[in-house]
């Protein structure tokens, strides 16, 4: 009779390998690591060589890089399109940087001392406060997570993602298999007025108070704004432990805020090396040389594209680690370029 397969020690199956990164307060990527994992944009069928003919010319993208080039001083300067009212929205421009090792270690100490006590982790938000978490933690952790045991999780509890819908049957199954079990809630709303989230966690919550009036509230984090709302106004009269949803970030850019980070942390992910991933990026991207940021390169591709007719662009995922990734793209694009019948349509594949 079979024995099944020795799947190993837990911490060897992780996507990146930990011990060759740069840990303490820089947040820095070994070089070496760094140059073995780059992200390449390969244009190979784009400019020049597709067999169905030239579709965007090299010549294309060098005539319209200077205008790339332009209008990313823009957007890194504040200016064009990207208030919400008075307030510039390019918080995640700098964020990177701003982030401090004693800021990565609190949340790390409310995240170990909150999966000490449940069994299975709820994260209630929908759009940008549900897909950059869900995509990150599918990047980066077993396939089955859920299904390995608590000790091959590394001592994690389950990990779901609730609130992004209303689909009864989803909600109900969900729901059958948390029964009896100790549930930490993580709920993620700036206003605390989003529907789909709002009824998650009013029924979350019901549950939570049926069953431990005395502690519920310590089994729920709420992750809202700084001073108002109704999320707010609940959390501060129930005690609930809390987050801060930034001002200056929409939800789409918030995963490298603790709108992501402590789920994140909850469900075991570094976080320490994940800010440290977004710091090395952000230090590629801000090169002003039009073939050197692969960024603008993108951007010009994407643009001549739509120029020409097109208005779907299809990301092809080989990995079910990344898929999640490429639906959070769907809502990524679409939602920062289409206004007034512009930008294309992103669709995972």
């Amino acid at each position: 009779m079979s024995e099944g397969i020795d799947i190993g020690d837990f911490g060897e199956n992780r996507t990146i390998r930990q011990s060759n990164r740069a840990k303490g307060d820089r947040f820095e990527f070994d070089k070496e690591f760094a140059e073995l994992n780059r992200i390449t944009l390969d244009l190979t069928y784009i400019v020049n060589q597709s067999p169905f003919g030239v579709f965007i010319s090299k010549k294309e993208l060098d005539d319209i890089a200077p205008l790339v080039v332009e209008k990313f001083k823009q957007l890194t300067a504040g200016e064009g399109d990207c208030r919400d009212g008075n307030i510039p929205m390019l918080g995640w421009l700098t964020l990177p940087d701003e982030i401090k090792a004693d800021h990565i270690g609190e949340i790390n100490k409310l995240a170990a001392d909150f999966r000490k006590s449940i069994d299975v982790f709820v994260s209630l938000g929908i759009g940008g406060s549900y897909l950059g978490i869900e995509a990150t933690f599918r990047a980066l952790t077993h396939t089955y997570f859920n299904q390995l045991s608590r000790q091959q999780r590394g001592d994690i509890p389950e990990i779901y993602f609730l609130g992004q819908n209303l689909d009864p049957d989803f909600f109900r199954d969900t729901l059958d298999n948390l029964s009896g079990r100790r549930i930490g809630i993580n709920v993620i709303s700036k206003s605390g007025t989003t529907t789909e989230t709002t009824i998650a966690f009013r029924l979350l919550r019901t549950l939570l108070e049926k069953a431990s009036p005395r502690t519920a509230s310590s089994l729920i984090v709420a992750t809202t704004d700084r001073s108002k709302g109704a999320l707010r106004t609940l959390a501060n009269q129930k005690s609930y432990r809390t987050l801060i949803v930034p001002d200056n970030i929409g939800g789409r850019f918030s995963v490298l805020s603790d709108v992501g980070l402590f789920g994140l942390a909850v469900g075991g992910v570094d976080i320490a090396e994940f800010v440290a991933g977004f710091k090395h990026m952000k230090s590629r991207l801000a090169n002003l040389e039009f073939w050197c940021n692969p960024a603008m390169v993108h951007a010009a591709v994407r643009y001549l594209a739509f120029k020409k007719g097109k208005r779907i662009e299809v990301i092809a995922c080989n990995s079910t680690h990344i898929y999640q990734l490429a639906r959070w793209m769907e809502q990524l694009f679409p939602e920062s370029e289409g206004h007034k019948g512009y930008g294309m349509w992103v669709s995972p594949s």
